[in-house]
């Protein structure tokens, strides 16, 4: 669907008053953004969001330009829950200014390289998706913190020693979902917390 208002009116009433926009979240179906105009209508609030999830959305912009605006307009020390999903960004550098986030979901965000990831390192995440990205498994337990309670990151190997260093930082993991690396297998994932249940992706 392209998204577009379909009642001027609430538009407006959207536009004066910033608090509607705590929880923004559209899934269920692609949705298509065709201007800069659009994306701007919805980033220009984020001071405001608690929650934003726009998981592959259909953005038809160059790259650098969906970069740009992110990086200007993203920016809430309430927010505590982001899902970018599929989205065709490769920068990760606006989360400085998001640094109550606990939950960020980036799967399938294939733009991204390990460099990009650094931003996270000082983010107080309990559940973090990197599943199918570029991101390697050294740079995933580099930047995460000791708190991290989720990891979903089917797609990226984990050798036997990242399992280990997995397991020496993240004392507190719950759930972990990962693919394994050459010269791991799944009897390696024993060492991790008793409390952390483990699931492999062939």
């Amino acid at each position: 669907m392209n998204l577009k208002p379909t009642c001027k009116y609430f538009r407006d009433i959207v536009s004066r008053n910033g608090y509607l926009w705590r929880e923004f979240e559209i899934t269920g179906g692609p949705v298509r953004l065709s201007c800069t105009r659009q994306l701007e209508d919805v980033l220009r609030h984020s001071h405001f969001f608690r929650k934003f999830a726009i998981p592959y959305w259909e953005i038809d912009l160059l790259t650098p330009t969906i970069d740009r605006y992110f990086v200007k307009y993203l920016s809430s020390t309430n927010l505590v829950y982001l899902d970018l999903s599929g989205l065709n960004i490769s920068t990760l550098c606006f989360l400085s200014c998001c640094p109550s986030l606990q939950t960020l979901v980036l799967g399938e965000c294939k733009n991204l390289i390990d460099a990009d990831f650094h931003a996270i390192e000082e983010l107080p995440l309990t559940y973090i998706d990197v599943g199918f990205t570029h991101l390697s498994s050294e740079t995933l337990i580099a930047v995460i913190n000791n708190d991290i309670r989720i990891i979903e990151a089917a797609g990226i190997g984990f050798s036997l020693n990242a399992i280990h260093s997995v397991n020496e930082k993240c004392q507190k993991l719950e759930y972990f979902h990962l693919s394994l690396g050459l010269g791991a297998n799944e009897i390696d994932l024993n060492i991790l917390p008793r409390t952390c249940r483990w699931t492999v992706h062939h």
